[in-house]
């Protein structure tokens, strides 16, 4: 009861920062908050929302085509439909000839539903992996919840390994060296669509594929977190995030598994590496 207590306060909370003239779906509050299951229970909140609730838009949540849900109000004899209709023209939404609200035209994007939060939100999950809710990214390091993170090992043709050190201001582990890029999961976002991310963000790498392997639990008294493992093929320049990195280099294969024992590893980046080499045995 109290998670999906939790939820349906996310919900609401999230709901009163959409702007106005801008509608979600359903589908993309529940996805975005991290239940990609629970669009019905989305709807289910917000049709239970008292008549004298002023302060959440409910209006401006429409069903995947754009369309307008029945919201019962027993106050009220107007239809509800023309109720929502009514209030998103008053906003400038022009509905088309079918009923629809054109989300092309004013949806957000499920970036710009994450934008609305003050601060990155993180999924929360469990010892199976399973989501359990979301929590901002301070109070994911501070409570050391377990949540989703990506490791990416970026090769060169030669075979060659680019290893990298973090930067000073980095809120975990600064100033350390590791061998893969790599971040925390953004509510909602899939395991391979964040490890394209981290790579385009802290190297720079453009269109490259990207290949799986493995899914590890790394549990540290300042981290905890399931990772994937992830490799590129990549033979273009590498451009620093200035925020991120603060040195980097190619290295042989031979050479980073003696270079491990010399530097100050990231933790969870050893952990997520012993085990990738355990594949390779």
């Amino acid at each position: 009861m109290q998670d999906n207590q939790n939820f349906r306060d996310q919900v609401i909370d999230l709901v009163r920062r959409i702007p106005p003239g801008r509608i979600v779906s359903y589908g993309q509050i529940a996805r975005v908050l991290g239940r990609s299951r629970a669009s019905r229970v989305v709807g289910g909140f917000l049709s239970q929302l008292p008549p004298t609730d002023s302060t959440t838009p409910w209006h401006r949540v429409v069903n995947r085509e754009g369309g307008i849900s029945h919201r019962r109000d027993p106050f009220s004899n107007r239809d509800p439909v023309e109720v929502q209709r009514e209030l998103l023209q008053k906003e400038g939404l022009q509905c088309g000839l079918d009923g629809h609200f054109a989300l092309a035209e004013y949806g957000m994007s499920d970036d710009e539903i994450r934008q609305l939060f003050e601060a990155e939100m993180l999924e929360l999950v469990d010892l199976e992996n399973q989501i359990i809710g979301i929590a901002p990214r301070p109070k994911v390091r501070q409570e050391n919840l377990l949540h989703r993170g990506v490791g990416i090992l970026c090769w060169n043709s030669k075979g060659e390994l680019y290893v990298h050190q973090r930067t000073a201001s980095k809120d975990l582990f600064p100033s350390y060296f590791d061998m893969m890029v790599g971040g925390a999961l953004e509510a909602g976002e899939l395991y391979e669509t964040a490890a394209l991310r981290e790579v385009r963000e802290e190297l720079g790498i453009g269109d490259v594929e990207i290949r799986y392997l493995l899914e590890t639990l790394y549990e540290g008294p300042l981290n905890r977190s399931w990772i994937q493992l992830f490799e590129v093929t990549w033979d273009g320049p590498v451009v620093w995030q200035a925020e991120e990195i603060c040195w980097g280099r190619w290295m042989p294969f031979a050479e980073v598994l003696d270079w491990i024992n010399e530097v100050q590893i990231v933790p969870d980046g050893r952990h997520v590496f012993q085990d990738y080499l355990k594949t390779r045995e």
